[in-house]
């Protein structure tokens, strides 16, 4: 797939997308050729694809996905997940979060930070153990967040990458 989707697209606003990136995310989201309910009861498909009202239509829940609507479905979310996080990275002047970002805008949506308006915030500030917790915990600190029980790895991935950062030092404004 990786040679395929590299040599179909060319990237003229993101850069392509790593090999190490794509078969990550095959290994997080789970590749899946027939649609299934997520774990919030949406219409899913593919390699973590949510399906519109239109593509609900077509594969409705139990239907046979063919390879060629996965990869379609697959490029253009990861194209979108990329530019995201390009977008991202660069408003908080963090190029190393981008990969990690990817990740976060091709399970949550491009509008993740609207669902976690403190942890961006906190980020662009460059106070990363607030962004940690503003993910991790819920809102009264005392427990996980939403996000983090729905999905504990990808919060774990996600926290991790923060922690790198964090632990660079000044040059993030870190430890």
């Amino acid at each position: 797939l990786f040679r395929e989707y590299v040599c179909r697209k060319s990237y003229t606003n993101a850069r392509e997308p790593s090999k190490e990136i794509l078969e990550h995310l095959k290994i997080r989201e789970g590749v899946m050729n027939v649609s299934y309910l997520d774990s919030l009861q949406k219409l899913t498909g593919g390699i973590g694809h949510l399906l519109n009202a239109q593509e609900s239509l077509v594969y409705p829940e139990g239907t046979y996905i063919p390879q060629y609507q996965i990869d379609a479905w697959f490029e253009k979310d990861v194209e979108g997940a990329l530019l995201a996080a390009q977008k991202q990275s660069t408003q908080i002047k963090v190029p190393e979060l981008e990969d990690a970002l990817v990740h976060v805008n091709f399970q949550l949506g491009t509008n993740w930070i609207k669902k976690f308006p403190k942890a961006w915030n906190c980020m662009g500030c460059h106070k990363w153990d607030d962004a940690i917790a503003e993910v991790a915990l819920n809102s009264k600190g005392d427990g996980p967040s939403r996000w983090a029980k729905q999905t504990p790895v990808r919060v774990s991935d996600f926290v991790g990458a923060l922690k790198k950062v964090r632990d660079k030092g000044d040059e993030y404004g870190g430890v």
